[in-house]
Protein backbone atom coordinates (compact mmCIF):
# COMPACT_ATOMS: atom_id res chain seq x y z
CA UNK A 1 0.00 0.00 0.00
CA UNK A 2 1.41 3.39 -0.98
CA UNK A 3 0.37 6.57 0.77
CA UNK A 4 -0.43 9.54 -1.42
CA UNK A 5 0.47 12.05 1.27
CA UNK A 6 3.69 10.79 2.83
CA UNK A 7 4.89 12.28 6.09
CA UNK A 8 8.29 13.92 5.67
CA UNK A 9 10.12 13.60 9.01
CA UNK A 10 12.27 16.66 8.28
CA UNK A 11 9.23 18.87 7.59
CA UNK A 12 7.21 20.46 10.35
CA UNK A 13 4.03 22.23 9.41
CA UNK A 14 4.30 25.26 11.68
CA UNK A 15 1.06 26.81 10.40
CA UNK A 16 -1.10 23.84 11.38
CA UNK A 17 0.51 21.30 13.71
CA UNK A 18 -2.57 19.04 13.48
CA UNK A 19 -2.33 18.78 9.66
CA UNK A 20 -1.39 15.11 9.49
CA UNK A 21 -3.42 13.99 12.47
CA UNK A 22 -6.62 15.48 11.03
CA UNK A 23 -7.04 12.52 8.64
CA UNK A 24 -6.67 9.84 11.23
CA UNK A 25 -3.54 8.63 12.95
CA UNK A 26 -1.04 9.43 10.20
CA UNK A 27 1.63 11.03 12.38
CA UNK A 28 3.77 7.91 12.28
CA UNK A 29 3.58 6.33 8.83
CA UNK A 30 6.65 4.18 9.49
CA UNK A 31 4.65 1.59 11.43
CA UNK A 32 4.38 -2.01 10.37
CA UNK A 33 1.22 -3.29 8.73
CA UNK A 34 0.58 -5.24 11.93
CA UNK A 35 0.08 -1.99 13.91
CA UNK A 36 -3.39 -1.54 12.34
CA UNK A 37 -3.00 2.10 11.33
CA UNK A 38 -6.32 3.57 10.26
CA UNK A 39 -5.82 5.24 6.91
CA UNK A 40 -8.70 6.85 5.03
CA UNK A 41 -9.47 4.94 1.86
CA UNK A 42 -9.18 8.07 -0.30
CA UNK A 43 -5.56 8.38 0.82
CA UNK A 44 -4.36 5.09 -0.62
CA UNK A 45 -3.48 3.89 -4.07
CA UNK A 46 -3.41 0.44 -5.59
CA UNK A 47 0.08 -1.15 -5.35
CA UNK A 48 -0.11 -2.47 -8.93
CA UNK A 49 -0.53 1.05 -10.29
CA UNK A 50 2.55 2.43 -8.54
CA UNK A 51 4.84 -0.22 -10.04
CA UNK A 52 4.63 1.06 -13.60
CA UNK A 53 7.55 2.59 -15.51
CA UNK A 54 7.30 6.21 -14.43
CA UNK A 55 6.07 5.61 -10.89
CA UNK A 56 2.99 7.82 -11.33
CA UNK A 57 0.16 5.43 -10.60
CA UNK A 58 -2.95 6.17 -12.63
CA UNK A 59 -4.96 3.08 -11.74
CA UNK A 60 -6.89 4.20 -8.67
CA UNK A 61 -8.35 1.60 -6.37
CA UNK A 62 -12.04 2.56 -6.36
CA UNK A 63 -13.28 -0.43 -4.41
CA UNK A 64 -14.87 1.83 -1.78
CA UNK A 65 -16.46 4.12 -4.34
CA UNK A 66 -20.11 4.17 -5.25
CA UNK A 67 -21.59 2.53 -2.20
CA UNK A 68 -25.21 3.02 -1.18
CA UNK A 69 -25.06 6.77 -0.33
CA UNK A 70 -23.38 7.64 -3.61
CA UNK A 71 -25.80 5.52 -5.63
CA UNK A 72 -28.78 7.13 -3.89
CA UNK A 73 -27.39 10.62 -4.50
CA UNK A 74 -26.66 9.95 -8.18
CA UNK A 75 -30.07 8.32 -8.70
CA UNK A 76 -31.92 11.25 -7.10
CA UNK A 77 -29.88 13.75 -9.12
CA UNK A 78 -30.57 11.89 -12.36
CA UNK A 79 -34.29 11.67 -11.51
CA UNK A 80 -34.39 15.38 -10.71
CA UNK A 81 -32.71 16.28 -14.01
CA UNK A 82 -35.09 14.08 -16.00
CA UNK A 83 -38.16 15.59 -14.29
CA UNK A 84 -36.91 19.15 -14.85
CA UNK A 85 -36.16 18.35 -18.50
CA UNK A 86 -39.66 16.95 -19.05
CA UNK A 87 -41.47 19.75 -17.19
CA UNK A 88 -39.31 22.72 -18.25
CA UNK A 89 -41.70 24.24 -20.81
CA UNK A 90 -44.94 23.52 -18.97
CA UNK A 91 -47.22 25.77 -16.97
CA UNK A 92 -46.15 23.92 -13.80
CA UNK A 93 -42.67 25.47 -14.02
CA UNK A 94 -43.79 28.98 -15.00
CA UNK A 95 -44.32 30.27 -11.43
CA UNK A 96 -40.95 28.89 -10.34
CA UNK A 97 -39.21 30.55 -13.26
CA UNK A 98 -40.89 33.88 -12.47
CA UNK A 99 -39.86 33.60 -8.82
CA UNK A 100 -36.28 32.98 -9.97
CA UNK A 101 -36.43 36.13 -12.12
CA UNK A 102 -37.82 38.09 -9.15
CA UNK A 103 -35.02 36.88 -6.87
CA UNK A 104 -32.51 37.86 -9.56
CA UNK A 105 -33.96 41.36 -9.82
CA UNK A 106 -34.10 41.67 -6.02
CA UNK A 107 -30.38 40.95 -5.94
CA UNK A 108 -29.82 43.95 -8.19
CA UNK A 109 -32.09 46.06 -5.96
CA UNK A 110 -30.32 44.94 -2.77
CA UNK A 111 -26.94 45.84 -4.26
CA UNK A 112 -28.34 49.23 -5.23
CA UNK A 113 -29.57 49.87 -1.68
CA UNK A 114 -26.23 48.69 -0.22
CA UNK A 115 -24.39 51.25 -2.34
CA UNK A 116 -26.76 54.09 -1.33
CA UNK A 117 -28.79 54.06 -4.53
CA UNK A 118 -32.53 54.36 -4.95
CA UNK A 119 -34.68 51.69 -6.61
CA UNK A 120 -37.46 53.21 -8.71
CA UNK A 121 -39.10 50.00 -9.96
CA UNK A 122 -38.71 46.24 -10.26
CA UNK A 123 -40.51 44.67 -13.20
CA UNK A 124 -40.90 40.95 -13.89
CA UNK A 125 -42.38 40.00 -17.25
CA UNK A 126 -44.29 36.88 -18.21
CA UNK A 127 -41.67 36.09 -20.87
CA UNK A 128 -39.33 35.36 -17.92
CA UNK A 129 -37.46 38.63 -18.25
CA UNK A 130 -37.16 41.47 -15.84
CA UNK A 131 -35.61 44.85 -15.15
CA UNK A 132 -34.65 46.81 -12.06
CA UNK A 133 -34.80 50.56 -12.51
CA UNK A 134 -32.55 52.47 -10.15
CA UNK A 135 -30.83 55.82 -9.63
CA UNK A 136 -27.43 56.22 -8.01
CA UNK A 137 -25.42 53.50 -6.38
CA UNK A 138 -22.27 51.84 -7.66
CA UNK A 139 -22.99 50.35 -11.08
CA UNK A 140 -19.94 48.05 -10.98
CA UNK A 141 -21.48 46.42 -7.87
CA UNK A 142 -25.15 46.47 -8.91
CA UNK A 143 -24.93 44.89 -12.36
CA UNK A 144 -23.17 41.62 -11.40
CA UNK A 145 -25.20 41.29 -8.17
CA UNK A 146 -28.01 39.45 -9.94
CA UNK A 147 -25.67 36.54 -10.57
CA UNK A 148 -24.47 36.07 -7.00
Amino acid sequence: MNYLRQADPSFQDLADPSFLSSDGDLNDLSRDASDAITTPTWLTQNDKASNNDNGAGADWDLSNCCNTPEIIFLSLTAGYLIIIYLLWNTTIMKPMKLIAVFVHEMSHATACWLTCGSVKAIEVYTNEGGVTKYVGGKRWFIIPAGYC
